[in-house]
């Protein structure tokens, strides 16, 4: 009878064996999910040997992820070839993958690393030369002017108007927003007891 044969209603403590074969058997059905907590990468590396390929035997897709395209190009932007900051992960320039030909397939080839603001900006001027696209990333990220009417990134504080961070822009327009409610909000009326302390108050003040 194996371990989990067991009546209903019969109650027993397994023995040392049973207990080992029972561990065995759960490390044994959980070894592919253990494998994948403990390495990330394991269903990407296992799926890496599978390719769609078209009919010509070319790769359609090939599975890797942002980090492989960041190591090829050595981190740098490949549209300003200004270095990409792994610690911004939101704003103009956080990491993004280009894609060299838009209708191409997604693979190493046809992939590029560039910042977030240099992508969506090479939609603007498809195949500009580097120093402009640095140019217009400085112009964006040190003045954080509008580089043109379809800039999503603004980065001023509602408030002071100078440049701060992302984070710190959204904390100041959330307080910004707050205080606006707060300012058309009418206050609530004021109880009996409320009012009658307001009284007391302004009579002692009079004397």
């Amino acid at each position: 009878m194996n371990w989990w044969d067991v009546e209903f209603g019969e109650i027993r403590m397994m023995s040392a064996e049973e207990t080992a074969a029972f561990l065995a058997e759960v490390k044994r059905d959980n070894r592919t999910q253990r494998r994948q907590q403990r390495f990330p990468d394991h269903r990407l590396r296992r799926a890496s040997f599978i390719q769609p390929v078209d009919v010509d035997g070319n790769a359609i897709t090939e599975r890797f992820t942002s980090m492989d395209i960041y190591a090829r190009d050595g981190g740098i932007c490949q549209l300003c070839l200004e270095p990409v900051d792994l610690d911004a992960p939101q704003g103009p320039e956080a990491l993004s993958i280009d894609h060299i030909d838009r209708e191409g397939p997604h693979t190493r080839a046809n992939c590029r690393l560039t910042h977030l603001f240099c992508n969506n900006d090479a939609q603007w001027a498809s195949g500009f030369d580097p120093d402009l696209a640095r140019a217009r990333l400085h112009h964006k990220v040190i003045t954080n002017e509008k580089v043109d009417p379809a800039d999503h990134f603004p980065r001023r504080s509602p408030f002071t108007g100078q440049v701060v961070s992302y984070e710190e822009r959204r904390q100041q327009e959330f307080a910004a927003a707050d205080m606006a409610r707060r300012i058309d909000t009418p206050p609530p009326p004021r109880t009996a007891t409320e009012r009658l302390i307001a009284a007391i108050r302004s009579l002692f003040r009079r004397g």
